[in-house]
């Protein structure tokens, strides 16, 4: 399943807000296709046409490469988590998701930036969102 790009969304947006009388969301799922080759759904066109992407409608807004940004709301952890990992793996070892989250809560309890805030739980999805970072 490919993601879709900002420069394909700001595309369909324009496609939609210039073409007079405004297309139905049918004919945009059909000019979508033509451009792009992949069929979108009803929900996601209905998505993509909601005022959170207004943004995408000032041209400079878009780059042609974006996709939805994964931010790490942590980075100076991930930073030397990221680190670490790196060091045990030029060893050959494996690193697994549960030893780095372990690490990561170690890391956490040692750096005062976080020290006034709650240990996370370090989840599956957290380390899901590390992993593609």
């Amino acid at each position: 399943k490919k993601g879709i790009s900002d420069a394909e969304r700001q595309a369909l947006r324009h496609f939609y807000f210039q073409t007079k009388p405004q297309p139905r969301q049918k004919d945009v799922i059909a000019w979508f296709q033509a451009q792009y080759r992949r069929k979108l759904g009803q929900a996601t066109i209905s998505d993509l046409l909601h005022a959170h992407y207004k943004h995408l409608d000032i041209p400079a807004k878009a780059s042609p490469a974006a996709y939805r940004q994964q931010m790490d709301r942590w980075p100076t952890l991930e930073k030397i988590l990221f680190s670490w990992q790196q060091q045990i793996e030029t060893t050959g070892s494996v690193v697994s998701g549960e030893l780095l989250a372990e690490k990561a809560r170690n890391i956490w309890l040692l750096l005062p930036e976080y020290n006034t805030k709650v240990l996370p739980e370090f989840s599956s999805g957290w380390l899901t969102r590390f992993k593609a970072r």
